[in-house]
């Protein structure tokens, strides 16, 4: 382009610095915590373990999961916490636990806790959930409030196998421990000191419930 007794061209130029992106919105009230208070991840391993009886496919199985996730995610709007003792009525008595994804597949539903707490919660009944409940701040102290685990009994079903299965891992000796120091019973706390004297001769993973184990010590 001629202007002015002179060519201009674009190489007269450079470009402008790309402006600062726009804020993301946010909806915030006062004293709203900054930390994300329900984070449920999907858990690839477990995911891959979970085979059943129900023939869905890969698609299926990851609507059914978004599902719970959404379930649960509801449940907090509606105002009801975590429970992390649903597991301990198989699959879960409740959608507001952190379920492994075998039994995640299973809870696309409220479960029998969930709709007692609800009822309660907005008078239209006067019953208290008798199903087990426990919330974050008992998981501090109490070994059967535990996120991701499963089973009636998870000592022996999810925890026990696991540190057998992991080549007696610290992190599943320590879940032991909690046993040792808060289980519910004696009997308990007795079967959690001794399995860490234990040694697997053969051990597939957990949620095959494969593990032939003896005695090393006494």
């Amino acid at each position: 382009m001629y202007f002015n007794e002179g060519f201009i061209t674009p190489f007269f130029f450079t470009d402008d610095p790309p402006a600062a992106p726009a804020p993301t919105a946010r909806l915030v009230w006062p004293a709203m915590s900054e930390r994300p208070l329900c984070q449920y991840p999907a858990r690839r391993e477990a995911a891959k373990l979970a085979r059943d009886n129900s023939q869905l496919t890969a698609q299926q199985k990851a609507a059914v999961f978004v599902t719970h996730v959404v379930m649960h995610e509801i449940g907090h709007t509606l105002g009801l916490k975590h429970n992390f003792k649903g597991s301990l009525v198989p699959p879960s008595s409740s959608v507001m636990d952190y379920l492994d994804t075998p039994e995640a597949l299973q809870r696309e539903q409220a479960g029998s806790y969930d709709i007692d707490a609800i009822k309660l919660l907005y008078g239209l009944s006067t019953k208290v959930p008798s199903d087990p409940y426990c919330d974050d701040n008992d998981a501090l102290h109490d070994p059967d409030c535990a996120r991701f685990d499963w089973g009636a009994n998870p000592l022996d079903e999810a925890w026990g196998p696991y540190y057998l299965y992991s080549g007696l891992h610290p992190y599943f000796r320590d879940k032991l421990l909690t046993y040792v120091c808060a289980g519910a019973s004696a009997e308990v706390r007795g079967r959690a000191w001794e399995l860490p004297v234990q040694q697997p001769d053969r051990c597939e993973h957990p949620r095959h419930h494969q593990c032939v184990v003896h005695r090393t010590g006494g």
